[in-house]
């Protein structure tokens, strides 16, 4: 959200924002199913490629930049975007272990996103699972929780490994000063101005999915994430979450390292 807030206020008049629009993810998993039993991967490409094509038209001469953020699951689809889009840079915005899972089971186990799959778990939960000797049946919430978290980086990771030059890894706690210093300009070629940065600035102070404070301020709720969590939760983000987080943060030092040279 901090981020498609931020595309937008930079300059509303050239770009356009989708935030986690259903008919992308709809159509690949209606039509095709999350394992493309129903289509081949070459089709879902080119279902997808029509899809967000339509979403993309416009009779604005204005109009310059279309942004998607994609949901969550959709990243274990990255590959499908990848082969419809080839040339198009993309980000995958990740978080502290610990403080990711806090996010989701904030309402409790039972209703969260991250649990909610394990009566039906797709393969590449199940795969992790049993790489850990563990199923979705006897695991608990939380290592399910984790395990769900992980199908979703890991493909991510693959994503990047597959076409490194297209794809950023950013880490949530550096937002947003790295969308306007690092991705935009460097990675994706949009030059970002001072207004546009102060735009950015200003959008990111006032909304985001951490916590509203008086008068709508937004206020980092990291720190109060990582001191509630119990130690079921640190022990399942330990174990399937925390080799993904690392490589990720390789890959983010490694675009430092570039720039400096």
């Amino acid at each position: 959200t901090l981020v498609a807030n931020a595309l937008i206020a930079m300059n509303p008049t050239e770009n356009r924002v989708y935030s986690e629009s259903a008919p992308p993810i709809a159509a690949l998993k209606t039509v095709c199913g999350e394992t493309y039993k129903f289509c081949s991967v070459h089709q879902a490409a080119e279902l997808l490629r029509d899809v967000m094509y339509l979403m993309s038209r416009t009779d604005s001469e204005q109009e310059k930049f279309v942004f998607f953020k994609i949901q969550s699951i959709g990243s274990r689809q990255i590959e499908v975007f990848q082969r419809a889009f080839p040339t198009v840079p993309w980000m995958f915005v990740y978080r502290e272990p610990v403080q990711v899972m806090m996010s989701q089971l904030e309402q409790g186990t039972k209703v969260s996103n991250c649990v909610r799959p394990r009566v039906r778990p797709p393969p590449a939960v199940s795969d992790l699972l049993l790489q850990k000797g563990q199923n979705a049946h006897d695991v608990t919430d939380e290592g399910y929780c984790a395990a769900h978290l992980a199908s979703i980086s890991e493909s991510a990771l693959e994503g990047m490994k597959r076409a490194p030059s297209l794809g950023t890894a950013v880490n949530y706690e550096y937002l947003p000063q790295v969308l306007y210093e690092q991705v935009l300009p460097e990675r994706w070629n949009i030059p970002v101005g001072t207004v546009e940065k102060e735009r950015i600035q200003k959008i990111s102070g006032l909304y985001s999915k951490g916590t509203l404070g008086r008068h709508g301020t937004f206020h980092d709720d990291s720190k109060r994430k990582e001191r509630l969590a119990s130690k079921q939760v640190r022990q399942a983000a330990e174990m399937f979450l925390r080799s993904s987080y690392n490589e990720l943060e390789e890959l983010r030092e490694g675009y430092k390292q570039d720039t400096i040279s």
